[in-house]
């Protein structure tokens, strides 16, 4: 039986191992909240902040197979080129600023104001004319450029590949950027040469800009190619546009140039450590005869020296240009990292505004907006429409 003596010990020792675990506990969690919280609340602030505004919406008896090329007016009406790669439906649907829809227009066909889409991605096919509001459609095979007013009514179709082939070279990836001014990307045989502003009436180079398409020596079993690398996780080459101003660069330098769209140099940016060795035009049309008697003589070689050509790794993922930002995303070092993608934030002088992140890569970026293109529970494409809370 215990006296009160041995009850007042017992209770007096439980009270200090007591008051131990109590120190204990709140020694843990005071480490807990230095180590943990800062980093916590460092890593959030590294995001760029996004508010969601607005999502499309389409009528119920509106098929939309999928939407690609999205593109602006100067209102902030959104257009996108709704269609699948090889299929047989594709049109353009119209949106509102907040993504209500508005209409659709233009359809698959060779007539006029038809057009259809490639073996290629529906991608960079639509462009807006931001002065007066007409909406371009590329269509590479005749090779024209549907022209429509804003409303979706036809006005005329340009022909433009027969001209060019015989004056300037093959042009891929054309957009209009300014009254009577488009970009396109200029090839020799299947190796991308330069970046081009030019006019179509009359047929004249404003800009050009060579692509310093990169060397790579390609082996299969005996066989040992030179070549240039075409593309790895996406093309190389970026041409991106604002309609006051135009940024080429290649994924596999840390290299970029702006433009107005005068031709005007506005900002040069590169890393001389990671740039690489590249071709002469001259040289690049040799090799490219070259691979043009491999890819005849042994189509099951080229396919493989062009699948190995793919390996490089590149330096950036992605450029968006809008008006006073320039965003570089970065090939992040490692691939395994989830809803994190690096991002440097540029004025038009060069500087610097901001390093962070953002969760995905945007379609585009435009007034301050990023836009994203995503799929809802029945796979049914949507643009999703985010503030940037960033910047002003």
């Amino acid at each position: 039986m215990l006296t009160n003596k041995s009850i007042f010990y017992v209770f007096f020792l439980s009270h200090k191992i007591r008051r131990r675990l109590m120190k204990k506990s709140v020694f843990i969690l005071a480490i807990f909240l230095i180590i943990y919280l800062p980093s916590a609340s460092q890593e959030s602030a590294d995001f760029i902040k996004l508010q969601k505004v607005a999502v499309s919406k389409v009528p119920d008896t509106l098929i939309v197979p999928d939407l690609f090329s999205i593109t602006f007016d100067s209102k902030g009406n959104v257009f996108a080129f709704a269609g699948l790669q090889n299929g047989k439906e594709c049109f353009i649907v119209k949106f509102d600023k907040n993504l209500n829809y508005i209409l659709r227009f233009g359809r698959d066909g060779r007539g006029p104001g038809e057009f259809k889409t490639t073996y290629s991605s529906p991608e960079d096919r639509l462009s807006v004319d931001k002065s007066n509001g007409d909406v371009y459609v590329t269509d590479y095979n005749p090779g024209k450029i549907v022209v429509f007013d804003n409303n979706g009514k036809h006005k005329e179709d340009i022909p433009y590949q027969r001209d060019f082939i015989k004056q300037l070279g093959y042009m891929s990836k054309v957009k209009v950027v300014g009254p009577g001014l488009f970009m396109a990307r200029r090839r020799i045989r299947f190796f991308p040469v330069d970046a081009v502003i030019f006019s179509l009436r009359p047929p004249k180079i404003i800009l050009s800009y060579p692509l310093d398409t990169l060397r790579i020596d390609v082996r299969v079993g005996s066989t040992m190619v030179t070549g240039p690398t075409e593309t790895c996780y996406g093309d190389n080459h970026f041409m991106e546009t604002d309609s006051k101003h135009i940024v080429f660069g290649n994924s596999q330098k840390y290299k970029f140039h702006v433009y107005d769209i005068q031709g005007n140099k506005i900002l040069e940016i590169e890393d001389p450590e990671k740039i690489m060795g590249s071709f002469k035009s001259k040289e690049l049309k040799i090799i490219g005869e070259k691979w043009a008697r491999i890819e005849k003589n042994s189509p099951v070689l080229f396919n493989k020296l062009m699948k190995q050509m793919k390996t490089r790794k590149n330096v950036i993922a992605a450029i968006k240009i809008d008006g006073k930002q320039i965003y570089v995303f970065p090939v992040r070092d490692d691939v395994t990292v989830n809803n994190k993608f690096p991002v440097e934030v540029y004025n038009l002088e060069g500087k610097i505004l901001k390093r962070g992140f953002f969760k995905k890569i945007p379609d585009k970026i435009w007034k301050n907006f990023a836009f994203y293109k995503e799929y809802d529970d029945e796979y049914n494409p949507l643009i999703i429409k985010y503030k940037i809370m960033d910047f002003k």
